[in-house]
């Protein structure tokens, strides 16, 4: 029984580590490499200006990203 536990709570414990890693990575990328031009805190709200956001972000700026999920599932 206590090993099950022991193994359930290894489970649980590599989710938040990997989960914080993930978020760390992700605001590094938003807020020091790619920051978003002339932004406040709440962000764009018009559907339009996210999408011309996103066309002329930096392919690295996805890169990152899908790093951070692809280490966070290999975790």
């Amino acid at each position: 029984m206590r090993s099950v536990l022991r193994s359930i709570a290894a489970v649980l414990l590599g989710f938040i580590v990997a989960s914080i890693v993930m978020m760390i990575v992700e605001a590094i990328n938003g807020r020091f490499l790619h920051p978003r031009p002339g932004e406040g805190r709440g962000g764009a709200q018009d559907r339009e200006a996210i999408r011309a956001l996103l066309a002329s972000a930096p392919v690295t700026a996805f890169i990152v990203v899908i790093m951070g999920w692809i280490l966070f599932w290999q975790a």
